[in-house]
């Protein structure tokens, strides 16, 4: 029995959030809940799969989601990717519908009509990417060298470092080890401490493989997320191009590119102290410390500072961001090459939370959704075009 007393029209349809979200989710539950509201009203067929064929057409942009509506559907998809199952094939929904839309938006109505976005014309030109090999994580130690899988976990222990939790593992041959995780991997590292780095895409980790000092010290190059355990005898300093951070037992994440673009330490809790060109700033949680491009100079700034580490979790999270800085991410995650095109289609901007699903496919038809686009792929190029522009064959996918 469901929970509606009488047949939906299409248009009550399109507003009901519990409509919306199975559409966005394809949350099982949901689905039987609608199974339920069509043995209850049969008569309401019709209606019903008019509103699952405009749903289904329209771009996401044309709705205003609010952020209390946006967080449920998130959470909702969140909850439901692991148990999936199928659906009678009534509530089925296209592939083109993003099988992964792991997505909360807020504020994607700007993009009207098909016309303006953010009161700037938008043309027809097209980003383009290419795909590049898959590179193995690599750990140097000496004159050894060790090739390693996505995703793997080195635990350092005093016979050497383990890895995914095994007992045995690698030797390390020397004092001061390094591992690369390049683009499109990632990875974790347990340091003899117990302090834990989750290692993100493009970025390098010095580390030494026993701390005997009287200061515990690694070297970070990209990004990285650090839980450090706790011990006030020995200070622990994490040195990232042109800035040191000091912290005695805390959460925070590191950002330091080395290219100069991202430089930043975003504090979870705990207390850091940051170094940089003779000058010294403590932050407190849910502070971002980010240092200029140029002059040494720097910014505090009290936000979310869970966007700036929800790459570990396996989602970006965007709030007015250019798809400029969406696509160098995603290109980053993914091991993509996108050109550094400063059309008006890559000063769009754009908000949401995106899962970042294994197949790239389903990632990026969701970007589709947020910044009103088209995406084709031909072989291992990808393109990204205004959803106005002229498509490119018949790959195109347009959500």
């Amino acid at each position: 029995m469901s929970k509606y007393s009488k047949p939906l029209a299409c248009r009550e349809l399109l507003r009901n959030d519990s409509f919306i979200e199975w559409r966005l989710t394809r949350s099982p539950s949901l689905g039987e809940s609608w199974e339920e509201y069509l043995s209850d009203f049969p008569e309401a067929a019709g209606e019903f799969d008019k509103a699952v064929r405009k749903f289904d057409r329209i771009r996401l942009n044309d709705f205003s989601v609010g952020k209390h509506q946006a967080d449920k559907i998130y959470n909702g998809i969140v909850l439901h990717k692991v148990n999936k199952r199928s659906l009678k094939r009534r509530l089925m929904i296209p592939a083109a519908a993003a099988a992964c839309l792991a997505l909360a938006v807020t504020g994607l109505s700007r993009y009207q009509n098909g016309q303006r976005y953010g009161g700037e014309s938008i043309t027809a030109e097209a980003v383009s990417g290419e795909s590049l090999p898959t590179e193995k994580i690599v750990l140097l130690s000496g004159e050894q060298r060790h090739e390693l899988d996505i995703n793997t976990v080195l635990t350092v222990t005093s016979s050497g470092v383990a890895l995914n939790g095994g007992e045995e593992g690698l030797p390390l041959a020397s004092e001061w080890n390094n591992l690369i995780v390049p683009y499109g991997q990632r990875s974790t590292l347990i340091l003899s401490d117990g302090t834990n780095l989750w290692v993100n895409s493009g970025s390098e980790v010095g580390f030494e493989s026993v701390f005997n000092g009287p200061q515990r010290r690694i070297e970070v190059s990209g990004e990285v997320y650090i839980e450090v355990a706790h011990d006030p005898a020995r200070p622990f300093i994490v040195t990232a191009s042109d800035m040191q951070v000091e912290v005695l037992g805390t959460s925070f994440g590191l950002s330091s590119r080395p290219d100069g673009r991202e430089r930043a330490v975003a504090l979870i809790e705990g207390k850091v102290a940051v170094r940089a060109y003779g000058w010294e700033e403590r932050i407190e949680p849910s502070q971002v410390l980010t240092l200029d491009d140029t002059g040494g100079g720097y910014s505090v700034r009290h936000t979310d500072v869970y966007q700036y580490i929800s790459w570990k979790d396996g989602v970006l999270i965007f709030n007015d961001t250019p798809i400029a800085q969406v696509l160098e991410k995603i290109g980053r995650y993914y091991n993509i090459r996108f050109d550094d095109n400063t059309t008006g289609l890559t000063r769009r901007t754009c908000s949401g939370k995106l899962l970042l699903a294994d197949n790239i496919d389903q990632v990026m038809n969701t970007l589709s959704m947020l910044a009103g686009t088209v995406y084709s792929r031909d072989g291992d190029i990808i393109y990204i075009q205004d959803k106005n522009g002229p498509e490119r064959g018949e790959k195109t996918r347009s959500l």
